[in-house]
């Protein structure tokens, strides 16, 4: 069964000639692996550049249940980032949300609210011209709440210590 969706690459390795298996979270079907065959090849006209890591893609894909490798029918970028590949301080803060992303997420089930939260963070990354230098520390704790362990909001002069093993703010 065919599904269109939209796709964050995580990772790719090449496999064999021409083909090139990639790991990429998806909205409708969550985390993937998906083989895509031909895209080595100099007269393929969808290139093994397009699936570098972070690269927000449309998606064709063949979804079947019970197969740990899945099949991409046809894939296009949705979003070309403008400012991320040149500046030095946004590609080191990408870099390290790909890591925090790729290790966090396993499951395969979807979860629009993670993804369309991912993307938005990515997207807003590249557009912003005056970046905040907490980009990624903000990030995480808002990440934290789609993962299940957010921070308490229960700040206040008398509760102004954080206790990490709670998740809460204490006042001693």
């Amino acid at each position: 069964m065919y599904h269109k969706t939209r796709g964050i690459v995580l990772h790719s390795i090449k496999y064999s000639e021409t083909s090139v298996i990639a790991k990429i979270y998806t909205e409708k079907l969550g985390l993937q692996s998906y083989i895509i065959k031909g895209v080595r090849n100099s007269k393929s006209k969808s290139k093994a550049a397009m699936l570098q890591p972070l690269t927000l893609l449309e998606l064709e894909v063949s979804h079947r249940e019970n197969k740990s490798l899945q099949f991409i029918k046809e894939f296009r970028r949705e979003f070309v980032f403008q400012s991320i590949p040149f500046d030095t301080f946004k590609s080191t803060i990408a870099v390290f949300l790909l890591e925090v992303i790729s290790k966090s997420i396993r499951e395969q089930e979807p979860n629009i609210e993670m993804f369309e939260f991912i993307y938005e963070s990515l997207c807003a990354l590249d557009k912003t011209e005056k970046l905040n230098p907490d980009f990624h520390l903000s990030f995480l704790i808002h990440f934290s709440r789609y993962l299940g362990f957010a921070p308490r909001k229960n700040f206040s002069e008398q509760n102004c210590f954080f206790e990490m093993s709670e998740g809460v703010f204490v006042h001693e």
